[in-house]
């Protein structure tokens, strides 16, 4: 089952940043999945992984970006960045407990999606392009 798809919407016209965007809606796409099939357990400690992997691979893309061109928002882009990675980390502690809330892990992912790629990845798109970065 599918949660959310990709769109143009979701697009931040930067076809390697758009791959890894992709990357995370696919991951939330099978926690949904598992979710729905009271599979979660099955598959938490994989998803977990490919977070972590995620993480380090695309903020350090986006944040390679901020300095390379100069990037005026770059300070408060890698808190977030921070915020979302201490998060995760919170959230994987729980597994082992079994307290682990596997919907607050998905509301978390969807409102990254929602608030941070369509805000503040948006800030720095005309900054990316004006550097011809597509």
């Amino acid at each position: 089952m599918v949660l959310v798809e990709w769109s143009k919407v979701l697009s931040v016209d930067i076809k390697a940043i758009d791959e890894q965007h992709k990357k995370l809606l696919g991951y939330m796409n099978i926690l949904y999945d598992a979710l729905t099939n009271k599979k979660e357990k099955d598959i938490l400690m994989q998803l977990f992984q490919d977070l972590d992997e995620y993480t380090q691979t695309h903020f350090l893309l986006e944040e390679k970006y901020f300095e390379k061109f100069n990037y005026k928002g770059s300070e408060n882009h890698i808190l977030q960045h921070k915020e979302f990675i201490k998060k995760l980390e919170q959230m994987k502690k729980q597994i082992p407990r079994e307290i682990m809330d596997t919907e607050d892990l998905l509301a978390f992912l969807v409102e990254w999606l929602m608030n941070h790629i369509k805000k503040s990845d948006y800030g720095y798109v005309k900054c990316f392009h004006e550097h011809g970065l597509t």
